[in-house]
């Protein structure tokens, strides 16, 4: 399923927890430093990756 432009735009309206699958440790990678960003604009962030128990001050 391809989500256009204003499907994606409503989404993040109405969603303010997001989980990340293979969110990076790396705050250099995309994965992280978009994790960030989102999470300074008020959205809950929830880190999936088996291989760290914590990234960005949530549990994984």
């Amino acid at each position: 399923m391809v989500l256009e432009q204003e499907q994606i735009r409503e989404l993040l309206k109405t969603a303010r927890v997001i989980a990340v699958v293979g969110l990076s440790p790396d705050q250099e990678k995309p994965s992280n430093s978009v994790s960030r960003y989102m999470r300074e604009k008020g959205y809950r962030i929830i880190p999936v990756n088996p291989a760290q128990e914590e990234i960005i001050g949530e549990k994984s």
